[in-house]
């Protein structure tokens, strides 16, 4: 009788467990389909009572997942959504810059439309006072600085989305951190109560890799089937039931704009900021090139724009329009106080002349100017030269422009420095004084710049008052070999300006890597800027540390940086001032590759500062046209590389995802069979079953009968 009992309760158990199996195979079948699905098994053991087997025993629902190609698949799955964000953006970026021409001119790249300005003065050169060539050298002038300013906006605007797109992220890894804990309470739940928990890890991990796809993180799984999860940084994001939660605010991006010290938000989890410690991930790719990649093309174009208007500007600041013009003002962005103070050579005359529609010196003076100390004594001493007219010949307007007008109606007013030169003098806090660059009289004051703005690709663009008349457009120039008057001052055939222009262009040019040119020009170099924080200069012989106060004037940084530098021994490490009437200031390094660290308030941004001033492309020497052509070659070399990444990083995916649905996927035919096998088996333990009652029944008919 016992042996009986034993033998249908181990035949039920079977029939239990069989029906338990055959519904799991079921519903893998049903599953098969389904994305992160794993493949699930009933795991069983022999059931011994008294050294008596009695069946089997039902020890759980599982899933059939290898773990290490887990960890594997949510590797690669970072990895891929990194190099796909990253590629996206530099393909953008390639889409923005072009591709050069094949033809040398005409084409709608900056590298073909310095060669087709370059075109354009070359006939300018034979013709220079024919309007219609006037006009074309003017728009293509003004269709290459449109087209720097395009370029610049479009970085700036894919900086923006990429800041956008950090954001929106961060909004995505907390809803996925969210459901991991939500299923954390699920499962915790269903351990406690013995009920399977196979279908809701499933659910988890496909969390937790949508989680691995936006930044880099580490897990495991505690006794209890709760899973924890940190950064690889070791910042805590999902423990002890709890959520620690990412945010991040996006900002609108411009060229000045970067992080942290510059406008841009961190990415915080409580508060800790873990920007730089995001190394993997969408993340990561969205943050190298907000901060990085993007950077580096602004800066490149930044350096050939600066380069661009300097180069340009020093050659016509000493020419002039044919006709003369019956004013002179200085260029737009320009301001002179009367009570700037100016350091000109002991030679410095400037010749200041009246000149007629054909370009006869009707009247001049050569101003001797080598006494003067303020912006204010150059105008008087220019007037006096004229006898003190009513209305002056010169004088500063409302904006702090210098404007020299012709006295004389019908006529022209033309400059040119006969001998010496010019710089500006900055007086420091302590006192002291600081000289700038010495330059002509007509490059000082900006008289005939034809770019403004050229301290950024942001800003350049062509002298206003050549885009309403091109005929003002300096081709020319003042004759001051004479030394009486009426006679021919201004050519109608000098093209020597445009000449001069040409040949800059197609001129071998030095763009370095171990200078820093603000992109920030400044009305006034000895105006506190109200700017604080600190910084360090690497390049020179020993890092040079750096601490800015808000008193500070422009003057004042550059020769705290100067101190600083020969304080810690730094060869080469130097600061100035550029530019008159608007400044920059200059960093270089001398020789080494210049960079910033240690940056903390808002110094750097502001004075737009780069620690890459020509980019990825380093110390070069090319044409202008060879140098846009490198950016955008660099660009393209670079986009492609990082498609390449992108689809190798994807083909690797892809793999390992195979690999894992190999060992954990449902494999259709084999659960088909395995649904026979136990559908065979079932059939076999109801036969026991059946055997057993009959046997029982025969048992007792015996013991009753």
């Amino acid at each position: 009788m016992a042996g009986l009992n034993v033998a249908l309760s181990t035949a039920v158990s079977s029939l239990l467990l069989l029906e338990k199996q055959m519904s799991v195979t079921s519903n893998n079948i049903s599953n098969a389909n389904t994305t992160g699905y794993s493949k699930e098994s009933v795991q069983v053991a022999s059931s011994v009572t008294g050294g008596v087997g009695t069946g089997v025993t039902d020890l759980g629902t599982v899933s059939d997942v290898d773990k290490f190609l887990q960890n594997s698949v949510l590797s690669a799955n970072t990895e891929s959504s990194q190099a796909s964000a990253y590629s996206s953006l530099y393909q953008d970026l390639q889409n923005a810059l072009g591709q050069v021409t094949s033809n040398e001119t005409g084409g709608n790249d900056i590298s073909s439309q310095l060669g087709t300005l370059e075109t354009a003065l070359s006939t300018l050169s034979t013709t220079p006072s024919n309007t219609a060539q006037l006009t074309n050298v003017v728009q293509d002038l003004d269709n290459l600085t449109s087209n720097l300013r395009s370029v610049s906006s479009k970085i700036q605007q894919l900086r923006t989305s990429a800041d956008s797109q950090i954001s929106q992220t961060v909004d995505d890894a907390n809803t996925q951190l969210d459901t991991i804990n939500g299923l954390n309470n699920q499962i915790i739940s269903a351990e406690n109560q013995g009920q399977s928990t196979a279908a809701l890890s499933d659910l988890r991990m496909n969390a937790l890799k949508s989680l691995s796809s936006d930044l880099d993180v580490n897990y495991y799984v505690k006794s209890d089937g709760g899973m924890e999860v940190f950064t690889t940084s070791g910042q805590q994001l999902i423990t002890g039931g709890s959520v620690s939660k990412l945010s991040h605010t996006s900002v609108p991006v411009s060229a000045n704009t970067t992080y942290a010290s510059g406008g841009i938000n961190g990415i915080m989890v409580g508060g800790t900021d873990i920007t730089s410690e995001i190394s993997s991930g969408k993340l990561a790719g969205l943050i190298q090139q907000r901060d990085t990649e993007l950077p580096n093309a602004q800066n490149a174009l930044d350096t050939l724009s600066q380069s661009l208007s300097s180069t340009l500007n020093s050659i016509t600041s000493q020419g002039t329009a044919n006709p003369a013009p019956s004013t002179l003002t200085s260029a737009t962005g320009t301001s002179f106080a009367s009570t700037d103070k100016v350091a000109p050579s002991s030679n410095l005359t400037v010749r200041v002349a009246m000149v007629d529609s054909s370009g006869q010196v009707q009247n001049f003076q050569d101003v001797d100017l080598s006494g003067a100390a303020t912006v204010a004594d150059i105008v008087s001493d220019i007037n006096t030269a004229f006898g003190s007219p009513t209305p002056p010949v010169a004088s500063l307007n409302g904006s702090g422009q210098l404007v020299l007008s012709s006295t004389t109606s019908g006529q022209g007013i033309a400059v040119s420095t006969v001998s010496g030169s010019l710089a500006s003098v900055s007086t420091l806090t302590d006192g002291t004084t600081t000289t700038g660059t010495s330059t002509n009289f007509g490059s000082f004051f900006h008289l005939n710049d034809v770019i403004t703005g050229g301290s950024s690709a942001t800003s350049i663009s062509v002298n206003s008052s050549l885009l309403k008349n091109a005929d003002l457009f300096p081709s020319a120039t003042l004759n001051t070999g004479s030394t009486t008057y009426p006679y021919s001052g201004i050519g109608a055939s000098d093209g020597s300006i445009a000449t001069s222009l040409e040949n800059a262009l197609l001129a071998s040019n030095n763009f370095t890597a171990n200078t820093a040119v603000g992109t920030t020009a400044e009305s006034s170099t000895t105006t506190p800027l109200g700017l604080s924080g600190s910084f360090s200069i690497d390049g020179g012989t020993s890092r040079v540390g750096v601490t800015v106060t808000s008193t500070m004037t422009l003057s004042d940084i550059a020769e705290a940086i100067n101190t600083a530098a020969t304080s810690a021994g730094a060869t080469g490490v130097t600061a100035s001032v550029v530019g008159n009437g608007n400044y920059q200031l200059q960093i270089t390094t001398g020789g080494s590759t210049l960079t910033f660290g240690n940056i903390s308030g808002n110094v750097i941004s502001s004075l737009g500062l780069s620690s890459s001033p020509s980019g990825y492309l380093g110390t070069t020497s090319s044409t202008f046209s060879g140098y846009a052509a490198s950016i955008i070659s660099d660009v393209a070399a670079r986009a492609s590389n990082a498609s390449t990444a992108a689809t190798s990083s994807q083909t690797t995916l892809s793999t390992m995802t195979n690999n894992l649905s190999a060992q954990s996927g449902v494999n259709t035919d084999e659960e088909m069979a395995k649904l026979t096998e136990l559908q065979n088996a079932y059939a076999s333990s109801a036969k026991v079953v059946s055997t057993v009652q009959t046997m029982f029944n025969a048992l007792l008919q015996a013991v009753n009968g």
